[in-house]
């Protein structure tokens, strides 16, 4: 998180990220449905729990330093597109 720029080119932002996790909790989900030991599933879902909200909280740490540096960086990390970040090409030269 670093660099803003690099995530949105790595397809790594913040937004991006939880969409994958969630993809991955799909899969384990229909994967391991067969299971039956409920206990172990909501564990599962706890110890989750934790690393997202770990993992938001350094978010939201990266962000605050970030915006010092330039405001527009917090739109970056979380993956929403800058207009200004595209390459000018103007149709009149």
């Amino acid at each position: 998180m670093s660099d803003p720029e690099k995530l949105v080119k790595r397809r790594s932002t913040v937004v991006e990220t939880l969409s994958h996790v969630s993809n991955v909790i799909k899969g384990w989900g229909s994967q391991y449905s067969f299971c039956n030991d409920a206990l172990l599933m909501i564990q599962i879902d706890e110890k989750l729990d934790t690393l997202i909200r770990d993992y938001i909280e350094f978010y939201a740490l990266k962000r605050r330093q970030m915006e010092k540096v330039d405001k527009r960086h917090r739109r970056r990390l979380m993956g929403v597109t800058l207009i200004s970040d595209y390459r000018s090409d103007p149709i009149i030269q």
